[in-house]
């Protein structure tokens, strides 16, 4: 169990790396003008809970969409603490979180090219609140999806995950 549970950190490390450098992970335009990230091998504490969870929900639905990634979805999950008869309702709810992600990064997209082409800028804020909005109504409809004690595992993972992340700052 524990080589296992090396083995989907290690994974989850990979694909959280390639997932957030993928074109789908994050809009095209730049939207962080300061250029500073937070470190979470130095301050775990520092990364907001919404962002870290962000983090895990795409990481885990970009796995799920995959037939040859969905044993590692679920494997992630079941490390995470979920119980094994929530696993497959979880990724449900993840999977819909991703597909509506992605439908705002394009709609983001869609409009920084528009803006870019008139010379405008884009203020990213409203996709922030929008993503962020996301993440909030996904986090509730899991803690009225799933047991109390699987939310309870999955809150520890994620603030334990914060340490192997790092996020741009968003001004």
């Amino acid at each position: 169990m524990r080589r296992l549970a090396k083995i989907v950190s290690v994974f989850f490390l990979l694909l959280l790396s390639i997932t957030c450098l993928a074109n789908g992970q994050a809009p095209t335009h730049n939207m962080s003008s300061t250029g500073l990230y937070i470190d979470g091998r130095k301050h775990p504490e520092l990364i907001p809970d919404m962002r870290a969870y962000h983090l895990f929900m795409y990481l885990v639905a970009t796995a799920a969409e995959d037939a040859s990634s969905l044993p590692v979805a679920k494997a992630i999950l079941l490390n995470a603490g979920i119980s094994p008869d929530e696993v497959d309702a979880t990724l449900v709810l993840l999977l819909k979180f991703k597909k509506q992600h992605d439908a705002d990064i394009a709609e983001f997209n869609r409009l920084a090219t528009d803006n870019d082409a008139a010379g405008v800028p884009t203020d990213p804020h409203p996709f922030w609140a929008k993503r962020d909005v996301l993440v909030a109504q996904t986090r509730n409809l899991l803690a009225s999806s799933i047991r109390a004690n699987s939310i309870l595992n999955l809150h520890r993972f994620v603030q334990t995950e914060k340490a192997k992340m790092r996020v741009a700052v968003e001004q």
